[in-house]
């Protein structure tokens, strides 16, 4: 390393904050260092908003005036309603569309209801998107209702046409063929998860699936649609075939047509991270590419997350509502790295609130959105951490935004790391000095959760048996009593809520056209850096 290296790293700027959780015996006494070089004269691509679609099994909601008005405070980054179990075969009996088959064997249906629905949707300003499942019922002679209804096949695709055909044409005569192509609809949800959304075999769905696109494409030939989001390629199920649906929509025999292939405009996986668990998402996108990328037409086709989350704690006990901590808002930014490195175009939302209070990941959405419209620009990054850490960049009108995150899969790691980046091109070598802010998400920044436990602790509210650690539905730790607590300290939750803006309008400046930048981080956190240049 030369002397003018080393002077620039100690005349860097240094933002040290440490987080306060417990220390694990396999830590490293000395964090480790990584060093990211940014260029901002590479645009690698746009900062697209992948992060606008919530997902809804329960669509009367919204009828409720009540409901449709909480969401903007709910649901802030949503825009489309992804619409699930849409076409019955629920446990709550709702949605039953289909009236059964007159004499003439002629399926007879009243969607009454569900033209209410999606006109409620639409009047709240979303965008309704259509997942044709689950089948009704009456159609399988085997009701076999397992977690997420009726997950049999019809016993005759024919009057499972009739039922779509009845549908698209509700639909068209109701809003409008324009519209109604816009609408993005989905064959099913995981069809390879047996028994919970699939009972019938790999055959049996790829028929269904080919005769439910024939039946929609007869009303609507130009529409969004594709097969149902397959599990997590990388995860530990074992009926792994979800894959093959591209072989099949690729050069496969229509059972319909007879002829090659089956219309397919995008494809989704579900994504569930968990407490403790390393992020694989990578080596996941990576099986879904290397398959599409056998059929030249099929490279281009949409690659989506249609199910995402975390799904369990470090107990391994299921979270409802994700994880609400720094912890969601480090592996959230994380993911989002790995999501703009591989072009997905969507990941879809859950629960990003709890009460109205957001959560810590709902954070990283907010920079992330500060991000959108500008040209993301190329990053590189050298030496290894414990954990993972990186940063995603891009310029925005005149400004430089960039997004620093550090994560560890142990919620419990203490162990930062040091992360210096380097900033070149023609923006920093023309510019004398820089304005620089800085947005922070950590355990002491954003983050409302841990002063709530402290709260439950005081008034003697004992953890339910089994309960999960940090999830967005606290009343499944602390009992219904936690109500009273949120009411009682709201306004402190609210302040502590809030993403602070930790550093406003700080001085630095390059030096010999570059301009070097140094962060302690801790074990989980998220940093946004907006540099705005004074003097050229």
């Amino acid at each position: 390393m030369n002397s003018t290296h080393i002077g620039m790293i100690l005349l860097a700027v240094c933002i040290s904050l440490h987080g306060t959780s417990l220390v694990s015996a396999e830590e490293p006494s000395v964090p480790d260092t990584l060093a990211i070089s940014i260029d901002t004269d590479k645009n690698v691509g746009p900062c697209y908003r992948f992060w606008t679609v919530n997902v809804f099994t329960s669509q009367h909601q919204f009828l409720e005036d009540r409901f449709a008005r909480t969401l903007k405070d709910s649901k802030p980054t949503m825009e489309s309603v992804n619409c699930v179990r849409l076409l019955g075969g629920r446990h709550d009996q709702r949605n039953n569309w289909f009236k059964g088959v007159d004499e003439g064997g002629k399926v007879k249906t009243d969607f009454t209801d569900l033209v209410r629905y999606l006109k409620a949707i639409v009047h709240a300003g979303y965008k309704p998107r259509l997942v044709l499942d689950n089948v009704p019922t009456a159609m399988s002679t085997i009701e076999t209702m397992n977690t997420y209804g009726n997950t049999n096949p019809p016993d005759d695709e024919g009057l499972w046409r009739q039922y779509i055909t009845k549908l698209m044409r509700a639909l068209v005569d109701e809003f409008g063929a324009e519209t109604v192509t816009s609408w993005r609809m989905r064959v099913g949800t995981e069809p390879d998860l047996y028994p919970g959304h699939w009972t019938g075999t790999k055959e049996e769905y790829l028929r269904h699936y080919d005769v439910t696109v024939d039946a929609v494409t007869k009303v609507v030939p130009q529409a969004d649609i594709g097969p149902g989001n397959i599990l997590n390629p990388m995860g530990p199920q074992r009926n792994k075939w979800g894959l093959d649906i591209i072989d099949h929509c690729a050069g496969g025999t229509n059972a319909v047509t007879g002829e090659v292939g089956t219309r397919m405009t995008f494809f989704g996986i579900s994504f569930y991270g968990a407490v403790g668990r390393p992020l694989n998402l990578q080596e996941s996108i990576g099986k879904v590419r290397d398959r599409l990328d056998r059929y030249p037409h099929l490279r281009d086709v949409s690659l989506d997350i249609q199910e995402f989350g975390i799904l369990s704690d470090e107990h391994g006990r299921r979270l409802w509502g994700n994880d609400i901590t720094e912890w969601g808002a480090s592996w959230y930014a994380a993911v989002s790295d790995v999501v703009y490195q591989n072009n997905i175009a969507e990941v879809y939302e859950w629960s990003q609130t709890t009460g109205g209070l957001p959560h810590a990941r709902l954070h990283v959405n907010r920079m992330l959105e500060m991000m959108a419209g500008g040209g993301r620009v190329e990053v590189n990054r050298t030496g290894e951490v414990d954990g993972r850490a990186g940063a995603i960049a891009c310029v925005k009108d005149d400004r430089i935004l960039i997004l620093i995150y550090n994560h560890h899969p142990q919620r419990d790691w203490k162990t930062g790391n040091t992360i210096t980046i380097t900033l070149k091109g023609s923006r920093i070598a023309g510019s004398r000095r820089f304005m620089l802010n800085q947005w922070t998400i950590d355990r002491d920044h954003g983050v409302w959760a841990h002063e709530m436990y402290r709260d439950c602790e005081k008034a003697g509210l004992k953890p339910l048996p089994n309960s999960p650690i940090y999830g967005g539905q606290p009343q499944r730790r602390f009992g219904s009593e936690w109500f009273d607590i949120l009411a009682d300290h709201r306004e402190k939750y609210e302040k502590l809520a809030s993403l602070p803006r930790t550093i406003t309008d700080k001085t630095v400046s390059p030096s010999g056209g570059e301009l070097l930048l140094t962060w302690d981080m801790p074990a989980h956190g998220v940093r946004l850096i907006e540099l705005v240049p004074l003097e050229r």
